[in-house]
């Protein structure tokens, strides 16, 4: 996968090879939690192979389909996937309410899988960057 990011981020391939839309680039064992989930163990996903709504506001439901069997029930519909405009502040705040609701009942899920994908690879625009706008 390593090798084939580049090429990605420089338009040089047509797919996004990492997630399921290039059959090569599948497990072949399966997925971590479609293995958690035959040896029956808890699961909760937030944000790995989902389809976002366009312009969810934060605290409403982020999520329009969940692309993988396993995952789509035991999904956080609140949880955004993969977005660089959205903030991983927001993603966090959905996790640490149900975070709180595990501690409260003590029944917390034996694999979490999270994905933040906001502080990734490309630099802010200016505009957005609260650090570049008090400088102005």
């Amino acid at each position: 996968m390593q090798k084939l990011w580049p090429n990605k981020y420089a338009n040089r391939r047509a797919t996004y090879d990492f997630e399921e839309q290039d059959p090569t680039s599948l497990p072949p064992a399966g997925y971590l939690w479609t293995n958690a989930a035959a040896a029956g163990l808890s699961i909760r996903n937030f944000g790995y192979m989902v389809d976002n709504k366009p312009n969810a506001a934060p605290g409403a439901e982020q999520i329009s389909r969940v692309r993988d069997p396993v995952l789509s029930r035991v999904t956080n519909p609140f949880y955004r996937g993969f977005d660089l405009d959205y903030p991983d502040l927001e993603r966090a705040k959905v996790f640490l309410h149900e975070l709180a609701e595990y501690e409260k009942t003590g029944n917390m899920p034996r694999l979490i899988v999270m994905r933040l994908g906001n502080d990734h690879t490309p630099a802010p625009p200016p505009a957005r960057s609260p650090a570049l706008r008090r400088r102005r």
